[in-house]
């Protein structure tokens, strides 16, 4: 976690209240608790942003700047607190403030449920998740405190290193459990049946995969196992990858889902994949994103 030395929160100053004896909303007040405790055990700074809506006057960009100051600094517990507001898309002018201050964390809150009680993601975390370069942290509408239950979702590339150290230093920091979850895929099955290979060798060529799969998964976890001193639960998953993962959250009763995006291309500016698009709507716990080395984000800084 000492990675997060510059973190930027990031809330709706319209969803709270000007009367100061109001309480604060819980998707706000989770995404500030959220930041805070990051701070707390990295030793890092939080700052705080809203965005308005254009076209907007100055008087109300001054009265959103005193709220945000007032409910933060009782949030935050620190004085003073560095507060911004900006004018325009919500994404875009985070993406920018990252981009030009150098900060190394967004945290931001999920919407409230619907009338499902489902977790909805709102637009902008998604396009953060995107196109922010540095890690993003998608807060759940309450705050239960640091992260007991840590689920990381590995797959066989260069951010899986990442991943398993964010997951480790959280792991580390409470004390709590540690699950890895990878999602199994057979990419020569569907050839081989069409062209009528036997079962057996199929099944044998499953079994196969799985086999490099579980000794790929000791491969990226057990540097970590031997330098923290926690032992991971490894699970070798088979299916739709969202809804195995999002399966596993819910058993493991995870408090944070640490995951990358996958690029559908080779671009500097990558795509998000649509797993971690689904599992943002997916799970309830807080999501925690990373970038591959290398991305560029496709915003231009404009100032």
């Amino acid at each position: 976690m000492q990675r997060f030395q510059d973190i930027l929160v990031c809330i709706d100053v319209l969803q709270i209240s000007s009367v100061p004896s109001d309480p604060m909303p819980a998707e706000p007040a989770s995404a500030l608790a959220h930041a805070a405790w990051v701070a707390q055990q990295s030793g890092g700074k939080v700052s705080v942003m809203t965005v308005l809506p254009d076209p907007v006057d100055e008087a109300l960009i001054e009265q959103a700047r005193e709220i945000l100051t007032d409910k933060a600094r009782a949030a935050l517990g620190s004085d003073p607190v560095q507060v911004s507001v900006a004018v325009g898309t919500p994404f875009l002018e985070i993406t920018r403030a990252v981009m030009r201050n150098g900060h190394d964390l967004v945290v931001v809150a999920a919407r409230k449920r619907s009338l499902l009680e489902r977790r909805i993601v709102g637009s902008s975390a998604l396009k953060l998740v995107r196109k922010c370069p540095c890690p993003v942290w998608v807060a759940p509408r309450r705050f239960a405190g640091g992260p007991h239950t840590v689920l990381s979702a590995a797959g066989f590339h260069g951010i899986t290193a990442t991943i398993l150290e964010l997951s480790s230093s959280l792991v580390k920091l409470t004390g709590g459990e540690w699950h890895v979850v990878h999602c199994m895929e057979y990419p020569k099955e569907g050839a081989m049946r069409l062209r009528g290979t036997p079962a057996e060798e199929i099944e044998a060529y499953k079994h196969e995969a799985r086999e490099f799969s579980w000794k790929k998964l000791h491969e990226f976890t057990d540097p970590f196992k031997a330098a923290t001193g926690i032992d991971p639960k490894l699970w070798l998953a088979q299916g739709c990858p969202d809804a195995e993962i999002a399966m596993a959250a819910q058993q493991t009763n995870a408090d944070v889902l640490v995951m990358g995006t996958v690029g559908r291309s080779g671009i500097p500016g990558l795509l998000v994949g649509n797993t971690a698009e689904k599992l943002l709507q997916l799970v309830e716990c807080s999501v925690l994103t990373v970038k591959p080395e290398g991305f560029v984000s496709p915003v231009a800084d404009e100032g």
